[in-house]
């Protein structure tokens, strides 16, 4: 296997690693692009990236796994453009990179969360993405959804515990029988993040058109995402109003949190991820069974 550091983009700003197994090298094969989530170095959370590299270089894949603009090692960009903008043109001199280096006439991408946010951006944009690996991707929420949530959680004993307990500590702070945690002086707890999502008409339809033009698109759910999403159906059944019924798979790992910390699910990750990823194929080929 050979792994090797390269510079590419504007003033070769970016930089990846190129990873490769010579005597496995298939040329039909699409390249393979790892984004950063959030902004986490180009290893991936729990080394996820590095693992999925060298697993699909074995099958024949080149991968770049890579830091977009301003995070890892990669310098800040130059360019006045916005940051979702520059993410797109990143993802681009990437493919042109896997082009250069690895002679790859298509590729596909995967990433996890922001990650899978800029693959659908780019896809948009470039018809050389001939695959989408979206790792919890955008969630579009249903009154079912929630329900089956709420019956989960009830099921669950240490839930009831734990609602006992905090209605405890707040009935005895209200007698003043107990100092609350603000009156302590600690900070409580504040989630401020916020993921914007596309309204859900112009996100179906343009993922309606990729998969209409052969791009597979794959989207996987983890156990952070089952308040909103938490049964594969939930999704078929959101998108097919939108023509979304082809090219389109999708899995809910309930099992596994956001990053994918535990070893038995990784494996189970990259091992469907080698599956699906059999089936893309450039444009205008007929795809292959997996």
């Amino acid at each position: 296997m050979k792994e090797r550091i390269v510079h590419f983009g504007e003033g070769q700003a970016l930089v990846g690693v190129l990873t490769t197994v010579q005597s496995a090298l298939r040329p039909e094969l699409p390249g393979l692009l790892l984004l950063n989530a959030g902004i986490i170095h180009h290893i991936g959370a729990n080394r996820l990236n590095v693992k999925i590299a060298r697993d699909f270089a074995r099958n024949g894949y080149p991968v770049l796994r890579f830091d977009m603009s301003g995070l890892g090692d990669s310098r800040p960009a130059r360019s006045s453009e916005g940051w979702e903008a520059q993410n797109v043109r990143d993802i681009r001199a990437a493919i042109d990179c896997l082009a250069r280096e690895a002679g790859c006439s298509h590729a596909i991408a995967i990433g996890v969360c922001s990650g899978a946010d800029n693959i659908y951006a780019t896809a948009i944009v470039d018809d050389r993405l001939r695959g989408l690996g979206l790792l919890d991707p955008f969630a579009y929420p249903s009154s079912v959804a929630h329900a089956r949530y709420l019956l989960r959680r009830a099921a669950e004993p240490a839930r009831w515990f734990n609602f006992a307990r905090r209605k405890t500590l707040a009935l005895l702070g209200a007698l003043g029988l107990r100092k609350t945690e603000a009156a302590n002086g600690r900070r409580l707890p504040v989630n401020d993040y916020v993921r914007t999502h596309p309204p859900l008409e112009e996100y179906a339809a343009n993922l309606a058109r990729l998969a209409g033009i052969g791009v597979q698109i794959l989207m996987i759910y983890t156990a952070s995402c089952s308040r909103w999403l938490n049964a594969p159906g939930q999704v078929f059944a959101t998108f097919r109003p939108y023509g979304l019924d082809r090219g389109l798979s999708v899995r809910v790992m309930g099992h596994a949190d956001h990053v994918f910390t535990e070893i038995a699910t990784q494996r189970e990750l990259i091992a469907g991820l080698l599956t699906w990823a059999a089936r893309v194929t450039p444009a205008g080929a007929a795809a292959a069974d997996p």
